[in-house]
């Protein structure tokens, strides 16, 4: 014959696995500052964040106490970062998560301009760098990553409303622009994959003078007296005519 027991009621708590998923700027650039990273968990409650960063590429990190849900992060110089986060709830659930990101270098905004040929048109080519992130790989070995950038140039005329942009893919190409006689002020932005921002103005002063050579209206050894030359200019704003003879210039 069984002997039944006392019946009893035990709690038992399920926990929910806390959300350490990283969220924040995967490619930044050079000096910049308070870069945030963060969880989408609730602080307190007993819940703790412990952050880490490889390598030594920050310059000053803020809310350096662990039990917080955020870092704020200024980077330092170029290479490769990991920030890594685990959070434990207070039922001892814990979830990791970690982030590369990538320190670009901004980029060198320059340019050379010409006249070519037809005095009115201007020549752009551009002299603008961008160096790549540099870092040791898996293996240990020297590694980079090419970082990319487009151009827009404000060329200084009243119908540039818009910016003209050029791609990364066209960055060698040279740019004609069409002009009047006067000085201009040309605007370079350039701006990489990472956000980096680098600009440059230059003044260029676009001087249309053309000269016109009429054949000689005298004889080598003949003044010809009264002899004429003519000349007849089209599409010409101004224009001043000088006579050379024996005489002098008329």
């Amino acid at each position: 014959m069984a002997c039944p027991s006392e019946t009893t009621t035990a709690s038992l708590i399920v926990s929910s696995i806390p959300n350490g998923k990283v969220w924040g700027k995967k490619m930044v650039c050079e000096n910049s500052v308070q870069n945030a990273y963060y969880v989408q968990e609730l602080e307190g409650d007993s819940t703790t964040f412990v952050w880490s960063i490889s390598g030594n590429h920050t310059n000053y990190t803020i809310s350096n106490e662990q039990n917080k849900a955020y870092r704020l992060v200024d980077w330092d110089y170029q290479g490769k970062e990991l920030v890594k986060v685990k959070v434990v709830n207070k039922y001892g659930c814990s979830s990791s998560d970690s982030m590369e990101v990538t320190i670009a270098v901004k980029p060198d905004a320059q340019f050379l301009w010409s006249l070519p040929g037809a005095a009115y048109k201007a020549k752009f080519e551009k002299l603008s760098t961008q160096a790549p992130v540099y870092f040791n790989n898996a293996t240990g070995g020297a590694d980079s990553l090419e970082v990319t950038y487009n151009m827009s140039w404000d060329f200084g005329r009243l119908e540039d409303t818009l910016p003209y942009i050029v791609p990364y893919t066209q960055r060698n190409a040279a740019i004609t622009q069409t002009y009047e006689y006067i000085s201009w002020d040309v605007k370079l932005k350039v701006t990489n994959d990472h956000g980096c921002v680098d600009s440059i103005v230059q003044s260029i002063f676009i001087e249309i003078s053309v000269g016109l050579f009429v054949p000689n209206a005298f004889a080598p050894t003949n003044p010809a007296t009264g002899g004429e030359s003519s000349d007849r200019l089209v599409s010409t704003e101004r224009h001043t005519p000088y006579r050379w003879s024996m005489h002098g210039v008329t």
